[in-house]
């Protein structure tokens, strides 16, 4: 009722400013009046929800949904203009090796959990307003400080390359794992089973990874009467599923030079590395 009586005072206030207050003010009916305002505090709410549905939009096209990471539409948005005019500005771009190899011979989903995965992992290094999910496998993180040097990018990306080696990507489901490798016949007996578990219950570090590897699963696998090639396909299968890398490429934004020169750079170094050893760092300083 107080919205209503509040909507009539503008159609009141409306109809003095017409300068017609004696005439309508004293014919309008009073359930007119009432009507007129109850069109207008409709328009006012169906405009808040638009307002408010435009906004959800606009922050799911500014938010990958998977690793809620920055999209490339933030990158051209909000970053591009302020980034500007910044002193020192550096890039790094980061690309998943063999990341198609893993989604086809893990799935998607497990390929969904990796990328969530090493996402946790370059947040730590970067601020997580600063880093783009730019492709399906492809991040870009930028660094702003006085000081900063192509040393120090390098390091940096140093950094987030030695970590991801070092992170365990674990099955998302170890039912999933288990019974996928079921499917590809490189589960033995139900012997295999209890020893996975336990693997990647123990397992924290990419050493401790290959340790309980051994220890857990291929020893005890080694003394089953097991086809030598089946358990090199166990061997292969457990050593690639958790070893992820990445190349990274990064630049250094010389004077004058744009935003988009600036990623370019740092992604034709990263395809320098790609092209040569992958699981590197090469930072441009042309």
């Amino acid at each position: 009722m107080h919205q209503v009586a509040y909507y009539q005072r503008i159609v009141a206030e409306a109809i003095d400013g017409l300068g017609h207050v004696n005439i309508l003010k004293n014919t309008m009916p009073p359930e007119l009046l009432s009507g007129m305002s109850g069109m207008l505090y409709t328009l006012e709410k169906s405009y808040i929800s638009i307002q408010s549905d435009a906004k959800a939009l606009y922050r799911s096209a500014i938010t990958d949904e998977l690793t809620e990471l920055r999209t490339r539409v933030y990158l051209e948005d909000v970053l591009e203009k302020e980034f500007k005019d910044a002193g020192k500005l550096g890039c790094l771009f980061i690309d998943i090796d063999h990341f198609k190899r893993q989604n086809d011979w893990y799935g998607h989903l497990q390929g969904d959990h990796a990328l969530k995965t090493i996402t946790a992992v370059i947040r730590r290094y970067a601020n997580p307003e600063l880093i783009v999910r730019y492709g399906g496998e492809e991040f870009v993180a930028f660094y702003t400080y006085t000081g900063l040097t192509c040393e120090n990018l390098l390091e940096r990306g140093e950094s987030i390359r030695r970590a991801i080696e070092d992170t365990i990507v674990l099955p998302y489901s170890i039912e999933s794992i288990i019974s996928e490798m079921g499917k590809r016949n490189l589960i033995v007996g139900d012997r295999a089973v209890p020893h996975l578990q336990g693997f990647f219950q123990e397992s924290t570090t990419a050493s401790a990874y290959y340790e309980t590897m051994a220890r857990s699963v291929i020893l005890p696998l080694i003394h089953q009467d097991i086809n030598p090639e089946r358990l090199h396909g166990i061997i292969e299968y457990l050593q690639v599923m958790q070893r992820m890398t990445v190349s990274i490429g990064g630049a250094m934004r010389k004077d004058g030079e744009s935003f988009t020169s600036l990623i370019e750079r740092a992604d034709a170094a990263m395809y320098a590395v790609k092209q040569t050893t992958r699981n590197a760092v090469k930072v441009s300083v042309a």
